[in-house]
């Protein structure tokens, strides 16, 4: 099997719901590969599923995935954005997951980390 079929199998495989560490195990290479495949392939990388905790609502999601997004097409490493933000990185990890409750200072921070007005990020 030659790379670019096997990278086309594994973008598709990530799009079809596998994380990220089970795709290293199935095509033999480090996560590290598997993203940065992902990432060649202009795939947006999914926040890591808590465990089991459902999102408190869409709102919650589309928020958290807001700066999730932002974080990694920034490459922002979780604990330097969580020190930049004025979090702990337990507390940012479950506003990417959508299952911490956001109040408005909250999501003061999160619009000036990201350079988004609050409104756009209620609304969008």
């Amino acid at each position: 099997m030659n790379t670019s079929s096997r990278d086309d199998d594994l973008c598709q495989d990530y799009k079809d719901g596998m994380e990220i560490n089970e795709l290293a195990r199935a095509y033999g290479l480090s996560e590290r590969r598997v993203s940065q495949i992902l990432r060649s392939n202009g795939i947006d990388r999914r926040p890591r599923r808590s465990g089991g905790k459902k999102a408190l609502s869409s709102m919650h999601v589309r928020l958290g995935l807001h700066l999730y997004h932002y974080r990694h097409k920034n490459q922002i490493d979780l604990c330097v954005a969580a020190d930049e933000i004025g979090w702990s990185s337990i507390a940012l990890r479950k506003v990417e997951n959508g299952t911490k409750e956001v109040e408005l200072l909250d999501l003061i921070d999160i619009a000036a980390f990201t350079n988004t007005p609050v409104e756009k990020l209620l609304t969008n």
